[in-house]
């Protein structure tokens, strides 16, 4: 990631989620379901 690629593939369905997922990781977040407990 040290040159801001990302390859993944992940079915069309899935992507909003692994969107997110990936986001969360990547600006060191935390997960939605931490942040609503």
């Amino acid at each position: 990631l040290e040159h801001g690629a990302v390859d993944r593939i992940i079915d069309r369905r899935e992507m909003r989620n692994q969107l997110a997922t990936l986001m969360t990781l990547l600006t060191k977040q935390p997960a939605a379901s931490e942040v609503a407990a």
